[in-house]
């Protein structure tokens, strides 16, 4: 892109750069709802990257996920954000993407499930907020999250979503599941495999029966599963906290 060139409103742009600089956009911000359509989609490669399209929050205001009068057609319902090492996620009702806000200015993915997938940003889902760019995500009824993280401290974790809805089922579900798009290999990565080993970030369940869990390394070290406040009581006995170690 050139200095001339017009940003489109609600396309993402992914912006790098080896030092500090600033930019200077002229024009107005928009007022009204943002509609693109005609999403890029197709059949082929990894699943959990297929149909992804990168948007953009166009409001010079926060935006939420669930707030307003979105439009999202051919589209999974989940919504994904690059947080330097990793994606925050948010189903609607839980994730790492807190309370499903979108920061003005931000960059967010959403996933095509079908040729001509299209999405409204609605005027009316800005709020006031002050979350900063891309971390914890608020407390709900039926959800275990799970935290693997290296044993020093070192800040550096991911986290995984395991959320009990009896309308929901053991397979991928767009409407409430949101996959597990991997960061770099240095990073620990966390998620769980739905009944055709799709593996997840947020997996929707009907009930807690045998769950299966995998995690990836890319430093030797001893590491730390911990399972963070599973919300319904009656599963309460079943938290415990593990050491795992890479080899």
């Amino acid at each position: 892109m050139t200095g001339s060139d017009i940003l489109e409103n609600g396309k993402g742009v992914k912006v790098t750069g080896m030092v500090p600089s600033t930019a200077v956009f002229s024009g107005l911000f928009p007022t009204d709802d943002i509609t693109r359509s005609e999403l890029a989609f197709t059949a082929s490669g990894t699943a959990a990257q297929r149909g992804l399209n990168l948007m953009g929050n166009p409001y010079p205001s926060a935006i939420q996920w669930d707030n307003g009068d979105w439009s999202r057609n051919n589209l999974d319902y989940a919504v994904y954000v690059w947080h330097g090492y990793k994606y925050l996620v948010w189903n609607g009702i839980t994730g790492s993407l807190k309370n499903g806000i979108i920061p003005s200015m931000q960059g967010f993915f959403v996933r095509s499930n079908a040729p001509g997938g299209s999405i409204t940003i609605p005027a009316n889902s800005r709020l006031h907020d002050n979350q900063p760019f891309y971390k914890e995500s608020e407390s709900e009824s039926n959800v275990l999250i799970m935290k693997l993280e290296h044993v020093s401290g070192n800040g550096i974790a991911d986290e995984a979503f395991v959320n009990i809805r009896s309308s929901s089922t053991t397979g991928y579900d767009g409407t409430t599941d949101a996959w597990k798009i991997f960061g770099p290999d240095a990073y620990p990565q966390l998620f769980t495999l739905s009944s055709n080993q799709d593996p997840l970030a947020i997996n929707t369940q009907p009930d807690f029966s045998s769950i299966p869990v995998e995690f990836r390394v890319g430093e030797p070290g001893s590491y730390r599963i911990t399972f963070d406040q599973t919300r319904s009581e009656e599963h309460t006995s079943e938290l415990q906290s593990r050491q795992v170690s890479s080899y």
